[in-house]
């Protein structure tokens, strides 16, 4: 292998057995004698979580790995990290390995946090003075400094996950493999996990292997990206392309069709109806329910109306409210202050969004038709989901504790 790879994974498959006889406790073991008493056999089945799986790692690369639940990430993280093993192929490493899979993982309930961190040293083949050298830093880092003697066992998750962040990514390992699991800190600890990961690739040279449903930390945080799915890499490339890949295969819905509002049910005069409303992508024009904070947005109406004098005076109006019904902004024609000719009596309108500027989290569009200011007819809520990214260009980065609403570009100067 290469001085300059880190990681070599060559054709590497993992099989399961679904529904092989466990003996993992007292429990098992007498339930799995008794059917071999009475004569059952245990019904098994392969399962390949992997299959196939070659890929290698460059030094000082952040790789993300992204695909659906059940998709084989995790499964090929505890194969990287020597929790498992593969069931065919190889993985060679250069150099240490320090992994973040599950709450918990690597720490002794009983221990405190303290005993812990020397502890995942030592495992990590480091010497108690060098341990000694990081051990403000990893507990600062952690923010558990009153706790840090009491056993671990009585630490909430969060505290339990921002100790073993720290600990793996401060003790130096040369290859930081982080899961999902920081999902469990709250936002603020997961930007400073996501900064502490860029530094390590950017100015420390060493590798990461990021997996995450966080499309935005993805883009903003890896070189290059493999998309899993079935166990399977099927498709590998940059940030931009793998994460707009997946949205479209995952999160689109696969849905085109227009809502039928019974018209008791509806408001207005009814001379203009709207049939649905949804975000579309602007690159394949398909369905989609997940945007991107900061790229373009393009949402899609679809409206009938019984004459063309009934669209004298036209109007789409758009509140965007969040889940508690808050109010964050409007889109409207009237707003954009330019004339529409020639509306056709039913079709589709668009609604382009240079910038999305929803920070993140779920909203709702709520549209109404609208004729000369007076009400033609309302829409049932349509929801999508914000996708937290680089709205200001800054590298994604926002202050601490921001809350979910609109972002505006802004500048600042001296007079």
């Amino acid at each position: 292998m290469s001085e300059k790879i880190s990681i070599q994974i060559k054709g590497i498959s993992k099989r399961y057995k679904i529904g092989a006889a466990k003996a993992d406790s007292l429990k098992d073991t007498i339930s799995s004698g008794a059917q071999m008493v009475l004569g059952g056999k245990n019904k098994t089945e392969d399962f390949w979580a992997l299959k196939d799986i070659s890929i290698d790692v460059p030094k000082g690369k952040v790789l993300g790995i992204i695909g659906k639940n059940g998709a084989g990430k995790s499964t090929l993280l505890k194969i990287l990290s020597r929790i498992t093993k593969p069931t065919k192929g190889t993985v060679e490493i250069n150099g240490r390995v320090s992994s973040l899979l599950e709450v918990g993982t690597g720490f002794h309930p009983e221990l405190t946090g303290r005993e812990n961190i020397f502890l995942n040293a030592t495992i990590l083949g480091m010497s108690r003075k060098e341990v000694k050298d990081k051990f403000d830093a990893i507990v600062d880092f952690a923010g558990i400094g009153k706790f840090i003697d009491t056993p671990v066992k009585h630490y909430s998750s969060g505290m339990y996950v921002r100790l073993a962040f720290s600990v793996a990514a401060n003790l130096e390992p040369e290859i930081l493999i982080i899961d999902e699991v920081l999902a469990v800190g709250d936002a603020d600890f997961q930007r400073k996990c996501l900064g502490k990961m860029s530094e390590v690739s950017q100015n420390e040279g060493r590798t990461v292997i990021f997996v995450s449903h966080n499309m935005g930390a993805i883009k903003d945080l890896c070189d290059e990206v493999i998309y899993i799915k079935g166990g399977e890499v099927d498709a590998v490339g940059t940030a931009e392309e793998m994460t707009n890949k997946y949205l479209e295969d995952n999160l689109r819905k696969y849905t085109d069709t227009e809502i039928e509002i019974p018209e008791n049910e509806r408001a207005g005069n009814g001379k203009v109806r709207i049939k649905s409303v949804r975000f579309i992508s602007p690159e394949t024009k398909l369905p989609i329910d997940t945007v991107f904070c900061g790229q373009e947005g393009l949402i899609e109406i679809s409206y009938k109306a019984n004459s063309p004098e009934d669209l004298n005076g036209f109007d789409i109006r758009m509140n965007v409210v969040d889940s508690n019904k808050q109010f964050h902004s409007q889109f409207s024609i009237e707003l954009w202050g330019k004339q529409m000719d020639q509306i056709p009596t039913q079709g589709k309108i668009y609604c382009k969004i240079p910038k999305i500027p929803f920070s993140h989290g779920e909203f709702y569009l709520v549209a109404n038709a609208l004729v000369n200011r007076e009400l033609a007819d309302n829409f049932v809520p349509s929801r999508f989901t914000v996708v937290q990214a680089d709205f200001f260009g800054n590298g994604g980065r926002k202050p601490s504790g921001s809350p979910q609403g609109v972002y505006v570009d802004h500048e600042w100067y001296l007079a």
